[in-house]
């Protein structure tokens, strides 16, 4: 692909097509592989956010495509996205287990994950990762994008708030934030905090499960827990070994169904109110007032991240 924003935008559009088409995976190059400039830090940012939920990707070019070409404000928050990637791993090769018994890509258009539902049936360019989360890359200056939200309820990780779905959304992102939703009714199995992939527990990979709302699609294919309905039909998380934490996102009236979890699970509720959620962290800061009337709070979790 070309490194400029429609370049992005149509490796996107390729990889969408490609799944419809049969073809399960799609590698990206990380802003670009050619073009007559290299790309802008903002560019190769977004470029990597919306990577980090294919299949495959490499940061691979004609030039410079390394994080540390980009000066330490994108170092810091590519660091911090491939650090997700690691993590998204136990996700992903669920996701890729499906794609095996079902054909269904990895990455979904719009059109083939809800193909009855003609509000979503033009978006070209967001998509599912697997079946839970919802992808809206960011395909200008700015951080601004439209989202149009499928049918059901959507979780934004970045503020926690719960979106009704059949509607359409203004976002703006900040350049560390990405527009991500979890949906409401499924699990995001997370990997713990690793290196390279050597460090990762074959037999016991999750860290974390986050849960959108109540629990309705099954989970399997882990040993540390799993979703599966219980005698009254009802679906129910079943942890097996400790060590595992569970995040449930959720609405204030509708988080009476975790007190049952918390007599022998680690669970931690939040709702969506207030503070700013870190997807990548995991961990919800409140930059100071000053912080924020400066519009600097992107700055101020970039200092709080462990170095």
């Amino acid at each position: 692909a070309q490194s400029d924003w429609e370049g992005l935008a149509a490796s996107i559009r390729g990889a969408l097509s490609w799944g419809m088409s049969g073809a399960p995976c799609h590698g990206a190059d990380v802003g670009g592989f050619y073009g007559s400039r290299q790309p802008s830090p903002e560019l190769y940012v977004r470029w990597l956010q919306a990577a980090v939920f294919g299949s495959h990707l490499r940061l691979n070019g004609i030039g410079e495509r390394e994080p540390w070409a980009f000066g330490d404000e994108v170092e810091a928050i590519a660091r911090k996205w491939i650090a997700f990637r690691y993590r998204l791993i136990p996700y992903l090769q669920r996701v890729l287990a499906e794609a095996t018994a079902t054909g269904m890509p990895v990455m979904r258009a719009m059109p083939l994950a809800f193909p009855g539902n003609p509000l979503v049936r033009d978006c070209e360019t967001q998509f599912l990762c697997g079946d839970t989360l919802l992808v809206a890359p960011i395909l200008q200056d700015g951080g601004q994008v439209t989202i149009t939200l499928p049918p059901g309820a959507w979780y934004d990780l970045n503020s926690r708030q719960r979106f009704p779905g059949q509607r359409v959304l203004r976002y703006r992102a900040t350049l560390d934030q990405f527009p991500v939703f979890g949906r409401e009714g499924h699990a995001l199995p997370l990997g713990r905090a690793v290196q390279h992939t050597g460090e990762i527990d074959v037999a016991a990979p999750l860290g974390e499960l986050w849960v959108f709302g109540k629990p309705v699609a099954p989970l399997e294919g882990f040993t540390q827990v799993r979703i599966a309905p219980d005698a009254t039909g009802a679906a129910a998380i079943d942890a097996a070994r400790p060590g595992v934490l569970f995040v449930a996102l959720t609405s204030p009236r509708k988080g009476r169904f975790l007190a049952r979890w918390g007599e022998r699970l680690d669970v931690r509720v939040w709702h969506g109110v207030g503070g700013s959620f870190d997807v990548l962290a995991g961990k919800v800061r409140r930059a100071p007032q000053l912080w924020q009337r400066l519009g600097l709070e992107w700055l101020y979790r970039v200092l709080q991240e462990p170095r």
